[in-house]
């Protein structure tokens, strides 16, 4: 063990969790904990008090605390920051609204070293996300199954592949599949088994058997009975699905329903019960996702006969060390389960060869640790510092320049755009007076026979009431941006007039004023398409500058200006509030 790490443990899969990978994504962030790394796992839950502390810190994290995510040396921090939908029985995945706000917040503004995320395929817009991660970003791939759908969006996840530093299969297997659909260099992190999985002695007779058959269409269950109905009668569990017990128990024949106990798999506990009351575990249904329960018996000393496929042929290597059958062929099942009940001493050499497989979670976080502490080595480079942008700040004639600049610099804003109507000469004479830590950004509002729009760096005032193509050249002519206004502002053009200048709109003032969710959300919609967006507090008055704002890169000049805005995020902050007057004496009670 070595540096405290802060790392973001971030999970498409809701809290507390309910099924093997969201198990996985808390262990292993158990584990990291375990080493002394501070670990925040960023998920969704069902929690309104959690929820509430969560939407705290990131508020917090927004007036410049980012510390308020980040969890104390060897702990963990369980931030639920949306609520979670229901995926499936006893499957639940973050909400992408609020996850997507939660993410662009927490992973811009806190400094994590690394930030993990898991199941990058899923329902969930946190791969988009890594692109606003400050720290060294990894992604770790549980199902393969997850490919499927790939090709409908395969240039954007090939974008947001691009920027991960690392990524992680879970076998050589999966590696060598993910390979070849994402093309790309993959480590093999295997996970160890559940400990949940583990309490318990096996209890069952040496030929009970365990049927392990989650599918909602019960076709495991009809197969692996059909497999036992020919052996004669014997103690059988069946670990069905979640919901609808009785639909399994309506799947058991008749003459077998006397001798078959059914576990709906509800969670780590009914799982361990499960498989502490069996000797022999059947997975005969290759489309079920039973890794890790097969990872648990092959730890316990059971005998594991399991349909043949690629993550079965990683956990049993041969059919010493476990058994692998083809899926849903019923002599071979039979036969090879009535030779293994049928002798003791080869059900006990293959449990003994199946329990020599031994790795824990502290093997996995020492793993992660080491992978971890590379991509620090290698991204040892100090980041960009960025600046905070209030890029819609309203001057009039003849205003105080002073007490605007001095309101910037008491809020921490290290960019302004000030925006005159008709002229420019006091924000240009506020230029010239602004501090070097402070950049000024000369704007005007150009009132166009379409419509008003705003223009930024400029060096000389553009004329009214021209049309909007005039003003684009004008602008233009200058090296100048035109910014089309905020849609809900009294003049702005109609979108057709917008439209039809086409690049000559360099960007959008989408942000303003107070929160607004809907607004916010269409900013980030806009910004996913390619916009450049602008975020400006509107402020008339010095109290109301700095929020919202843009956290984006320094620049110097309009080109530098529109790089570092694509890559800019929005900040709300508090506002601060106006002093109040005192009460004369003669008032006061």
């Amino acid at each position: 063990m070595g540096e405290s790490l802060a790392i973001a443990v971030v999970s498409p899969f809701a809290w507390p969790p309910t099924d093997e990978d969201g198990r996985e994504v808390a262990l292993e962030a158990e584990a990291l904990a375990a080493r002394g790394h501070r670990v925040t796992l960023i998920t969704s839950g069902r929690d309104v008090a959690a929820m509430a502390d969560a939407r705290r810190r990131r508020d917090a994290v927004s007036n410049g605390e980012p510390e308020a995510a980040i969890a104390p040396a060897g702990s963990i921090l369980v931030m639920q920051v949306g609520r979670a939908l229901t995926a499936g029985p006893g499957r639940r995945v973050a909400g992408p609204i609020d996850l997507a706000a939660a993410l662009e917040t927490l992973l811009s503004l806190v400094p994590f070293d690394i930030v993990h995320l898991h199941e990058p395929l899923s329902p969930s817009p946190a791969l988009a996300a890594l692109r606003h991660a400050t720290g060294a970003s990894v992604v770790t791939f549980h199902r393969t199954s997850q490919l499927a759908g790939v090709a409908f969006v395969r240039p954007l996840v090939d974008r947001a592949l691009g920027r991960v530093a690392l990524r992680i299969a879970q076998g050589p297997n999966a590696a060598s599949t993910l390979a070849q659909i994402l093309p790309g260099e993959y480590v093999v992190v295997p996970p160890a088994p559940d400990p949940a999985l583990l309490e318990g002695t096996t209890d069952g007779p040496g030929d009970a058997v365990l049927v392990v058959a989650r599918d909602r269409d019960r076709a495991g269950v009809r197969f692996g009975l059909r497999v036992l109905r020919e052996l004669g009668s014997a103690p059988i569990t069946v670990l069905g699905p979640p919901d609808a017990p009785w639909r399994t128990k309506a799947a058991i024949p008749l003459a077998l329903r006397a001798s078959v106990r059914v576990i709906p798999d509800t969670g780590p506990e009914a799982r361990a019960a499960a498989l502490a009351s069996c000797a022999i575990v059947l997975a005969p249904n290759p489309t079920d996702d039973d890794a890790a329960i097969i990872r648990a018996a092959l730890e316990r000393g059971l005998v594991v006969l399991a349909a043949r496929g690629p993550e079965t042929e990683e956990l049993i290597a041969d059919r010493e060390n476990g058994l692998l059958l083809a899926a849903f062929s019923t002599i071979e099942w039979a036969a090879v389960l009535r030779e293994t009940r049928g002798d003791p001493a080869l059900r006990a050499r293959i449990g003994m060869q199946a329990a020599s497989v031994r790795r824990d979670w502290a093997a996995v976080a020492a793993d992660l640790e080491a992978h971890f502490v590379a991509l620090r080595a290698l991204d040892a480079r100090p980041s960009p510092v960025r600046l905070l942008a209030d890029l819609d700040v309203r001057i009039a004639p003849g205003q105080n320049a002073a007490a605007i600049l001095a309101a910037c610099l008491a809020r921490e804003i290290g960019a302004v755009a000030l925006i005159q109507t008709g002229a420019i000469d006091a924000a240009l004479a506020a230029k010239v007076a602004a501090p070097p830590e402070l950049t000024v950004i000369v704007g005007q509002e150009i009132r166009s026979a379409e419509g008003t729009v705003i223009a930024l760096f400029l060096d000389a005032p553009i004329a009214s009431g021209t049309g909007l193509a005039e003003v684009a050249a004008a602008v233009a002519a200058q090296d100048g941006l035109l910014v089309a206004p905020h849609p809900d502002s009294p003049d702005a053009p109609t979108p057709e007039a917008l439209r039809a200048l086409g690049p000559g709109v360099a960007a959008h003032a989408l942000v303003s004023g107070p929160p607004a969710a809907a607004v916010d959300e269409a900013a980030r919609v806009a910004r996913g398409m390619g916009l450049l967006v602008l975020a400006g507090s509107g402020a008339r008055r010095v109290t109301e500058i700095g929020s919202p704002v843009l956290r984006m890169l320094p620049f110097t000049d309009a080109a530098s200006f529109r790089y570092a805005l694509a890559d800019a995020q929005v900040v709300r902050r508090r506002r601060v509030l106006l002093p109040r007057s005192p009460r004369p004496s003669s008032q006061r009670g």
